[in-house]
């Protein structure tokens, strides 16, 4: 059974945008921006094999690489965010 596109660009999308947010240091609607790209990029090339012949075998080979390397450290970072408990010090003194 094949993931739809869709399925598959939802599940990356979070973790490169987070990537991609710290390796540019970029905040706001800049981030927002970036979203909107990176999932289109993805449907886009998801899409490709039946416009391009053969595109599927280079597009899988980049989702794989994407979804092992780059939104594996993005996800790192986003699930740390998430994880982290408040430093209570900061609201002292």
């Amino acid at each position: 059974m094949e993931l739809p596109g869709a399925a598959i660009a939802l599940a990356l999308t979070p973790g490169l945008v987070q990537f991609l947010k710290d390796l540019f240091g970029w905040e706001g609607k800049a981030v927002t921006a970036l979203s909107f790209v990176v999932g289109a990029v993805l449907i886009i090339g998801l899409n490709l094999d039946p416009l391009i012949p053969g595109a599927g075998q280079w597009v899988t080979l980049a989702i794989g690489v994407l979804s092992t390397g780059l939104a594996a450290s993005g996800y790192y970072k986003l699930a740390k965010h998430f994880t982290e408990t408040p430093d209570t010090n900061q609201n002292e003194g």
